[in-house]
């Protein structure tokens, strides 16, 4: 988390924490472009 706070340039740790816990609930809800070309299962 360290690393990281230092990349960002953030004095305080809790900023850091706040912002990696929003990326984390928004990649959740990535798509791979991989994944949205598959085809459909045929259906019966």
């Amino acid at each position: 988390m360290r690393v990281i706070q230092v990349l960002l340039g953030h004095k305080k740790l809790s900023t850091t924490a706040a912002y990696t816990h929003v990326a984390a609930e928004l990649l959740q809800q990535v798509v791979s472009p991989i994944q949205s070309q598959r085809p459909e299962p045929p259906t019966q």
